[in-house]
């Protein structure tokens, strides 16, 4: 397997991770019945898609750098990062099915944490700094969702409140 295929392996799988997250946020969204809880995971949600759309543009880019496409047949990927975030993923209906909004938070820190840990991990599985800024980027955006879901869950502990969201 060539270095660009391992590339378009691991950014399939990151695609996979952030369609997770968008999935988690848009159910986590049905169930907040708060206005600032609301927009905050929508724009959670937001967040996500944007991070679908960059790792879509970083795929066909790494794409266009194959010189060749193999007439082998085309090797299946398996999702292993997505595993390596989503442990407690057999816990997401129970979140979801008497809501508690402090667990559901706790729980999309966890993702975050760990999907923190997967970007840094894979940014250096590529040479080309273009790659790696990218997954450095959304190392640091998966820092900005913590912060703001730390902050939601210390407010929701403390005085029973969303706070939403302080990122535009």
């Amino acid at each position: 397997m060539s270095d660009i295929e391992k590339v378009l392996g691991t950014v399939k799988e990151a695609i996979e991770i952030e369609r997770f997250g968008y999935d988690f946020y848009n159910s986590m969204r049905d169930f907040v019945k708060d206005g600032n809880g609301q927009k905050l995971v929508s724009h959670l949600a937001r967040l996500e898609v944007d991070h679908i759309k960059w790792l879509e543009e970083e795929y066909h880019r790494q794409l266009e750098k194959l010189d060749e496409l193999r007439d082998e047949p085309e090797e299946k990927i398996s999702i292993l990062g997505k595993e390596e975030i989503f442990l407690e993923q057999d816990k997401l209906p129970d979140i979801f099915r008497e809501f508690d909004p402090i667990k559901a938070i706790d729980f999309a820190i966890g993702i975050e944490n760990r999907s923190v840990d997967f970007y840094e991990k894979n940014m250096d599985i590529s040479e080309d700094d273009k790659t790696k800024e990218l997954f450095k980027r959304l190392a640091d955006f998966e820092r900005d969702h913590i912060i703001i879901l730390e902050e939601n869950l210390k407010s929701l502990q403390e005085i029973g409140q969303w706070r939403g969201s302080s990122i535009k």
